[in-house]
């Protein structure tokens, strides 16, 4: 699965709370060796995901270097090969071969937007795709937390951001709340002339993608635990996991979510 989010948006997140199914494997080639073996032992999947949180908030500083999993720990350095177009399955870590012809779902993530996800989709063609939307406010925060070098979150986002949007936006183009929410899709768009279409999908071209992407809007559920539980529940479905348990998810969530407390 592609998981496509702006950096700071919650994605390693979200991969956590779906490898608690018995579905999926975390971001990690010895976790994932080891649930090959024994996919449902659902405490080593919990004691797995808790390591990748930070004691406590003066640690978040190293989060991403020294707690986090992500791709390099789960496919090797062909992950460089892979984001830059090249389909090779040089570098890659034995276990992704047994991952891919498993049942079991894997994450890889991308922060480019659609001309990255096509880079993905040349190597893992059948890939289901996840994008976050809605991650302003949560992403604030993570950033202010995590960031060593505190940056607004927009300088990690590319064109996906309001701030950026109001500067590309025409006067016919729909509002950001609107067009996000369609996953900046231009097919998604109704009552609108092809010209604007096209003058839209020239920036964000996510209708060159032939693939449904599922949508997960964070800021309207991660910040309650009872939406946000509802929220993946949904995406188990979605996925076809059929091994949901709330109190797994709503222990990591709040692990997680307490990290990231603003007085």
């Amino acid at each position: 699965m592609i998981i496509c989010f702006p950096r700071y948006a919650g994605g390693k997140f979200i991969s956590n709370c779906l490898s608690l199914s018995r579905h999926a494997v975390p971001q990690d080639a010895v976790i994932a060796k080891q649930l090959l073996l024994n996919p449902t032992d659902y405490q080593y999947r919990f004691n797995s995901i808790l390591k990748t949180l930070p004691p406590d908030q003066p640690a978040m500083k190293h989060w991403i270097g020294k707690y986090e999993l992500g791709d390099r720990q789960l496919f090797g350095k062909v992950m460089d090969q892979w984001r830059n177009g090249i389909a090779t399955t040089n570098n890659m870590h034995k276990v992704v071969e047994d991952l891919s012809i498993s049942n079991l779902k894997y994450f890889i993530c991308c922060h480019s937007g659609a001309p990255g996800v096509k880079k993905l989709l040349k190597v893992w063609p059948n890939a289901k795709i996840l994008m976050l939307i809605n991650h302003a406010r949560f992403s604030a925060i993570s950033c202010r937390l995590k960031s060593e070098d505190f940056k607004s979150p927009a300088d990690h986002s590319g064109n996906y951001c309001k701030e950026k949007y109001d500067q590309l936006a025409g006067p016919d183009w729909p509002s950001w709340k609107q067009f996000e929410s369609t996953g900046f899709n231009t097919k998604c768009l109704i009552n609108y002339p092809g010209h604007i279409k096209d003058e839209i999908g020239s920036f964000y071209p996510w209708h060159t993608i032939e693939k449904q992407v599922m949508l997960l809007d964070i800021d309207n559920n991660i910040f309650n635990q009872d939406q946000f539980v509802n929220a993946i529940l949904t995406l188990y479905q979605e996925l076809g996991f059929d091994d949901f348990n709330p109190e797994l998810v709503g222990k990591f969530w709040k692990r997680y979510i307490d990290l990231h407390q603003i007085l």
